[in-house]
């Protein structure tokens, strides 16, 4: 499933894919979402997809039917402000992590810190009401841990304040509490987050699936950045680290096995 977002409605592209040659089928025709759907995330059931609609500020949900293709089921809005960037789902499939650009009473004439809404997934897959955590100007990124709870945020603060946020997850109640490293404040009315450095303009955070490392890409400095994860979520730079890439990387992506990325 892939978003195209330079329509209103924006569209979902559906495909089969060939196990054998890898090859990728169409399946009917694309699915309607909403105002610029930028990112999706599928629940580990694979029977769901959950779609980030960036200019009406939701998201929706897609049941997934036995030949591939999609039904929306419903939308709900971001709760605590505007403009989503990314989206994340625990691994037992019980909240949603949503990171948004602007806080209640910011926007892209007003500038502001921005935050995480956390949705419940229902019983049903549906989406229930979600909470809020405020967090710095840009969050771009979200990740979630396989095997501990934990949540990482990046943040593209303008250099050197580019960060990574690290959060315990409560299992029981999806709230997000800042792990050592991390600190959310406020000064003079508005969110000051402090993390773990990010590089320059960092563009895409992933965890492997062991739950022992994570990786951010760095778009200017054209490297990708490693930290080990500590007991206590905690983040510790890769002592052979940062890593080359090519020019202007943008997103990555880790295979289920956790050996290539």
């Amino acid at each position: 499933y892939m978003t195209s977002n330079k329509s209103n409605p924006g569209l979902i592209d559906q495909y089969a894919v060939d196990y054998q040659s890898g090859a990728l089928i169409p399946i009917g025709s694309p699915v309607a979402a909403g105002n610029d759907p930028v990112t999706l995330v599928a629940s580990p059931s694979g029977l769901f997809i959950y779609v980030v609609n960036q200019l009406d500020s939701t998201v929706q949900e897609f049941a997934v039917q036995g030949d591939g293709s999609l039904v929306s089921k419903g939308t709900s809005p971001i709760a605590g402000g505007t403009l989503p960037t990314a989206i994340a789902i625990d691994p037992a499939g019980k909240f949603l992590y949503v990171t948004y650009t602007y806080q209640a009473g910011y926007s892209s004439t007003n500038p502001g810190p921005g935050g995480v809404a956390i949705f419940p997934v229902n019983a049903d897959n549906s989406l229930g009401t979600p909470s809020s955590i405020n967090v710095g100007n840009n969050p771009i990124g979200v990740t979630t841990s396989f095997y501990n709870h934990f949540v990482y945020v990046l943040d593209q603060e303008p250099n050197p304040k580019a960060t990574i946020l690290g959060f315990s997850q409560d299992p029981s109640t999806g709230a997000l509490t800042p792990v050592p490293g991390t600190t959310i404040t406020t000064v003079a009315g508005k969110t000051v987050a402090t993390g773990y450095p990010a590089g320059v303009v960092p563009s895409a955070i992933a965890e492997e699936p062991t739950s022992r490392f994570v990786y951010v890409t760095d778009e200017i400095a054209n490297q990708l950045i490693g930290y080990v994860v500590q007991s206590s979520g905690a983040l510790t730079p890769m002592v052979n680290g940062p890593f080359s890439t090519g020019l202007f990387p943008v997103n990555l992506t880790i295979d289920p096995r956790g050996r290539l990325l």
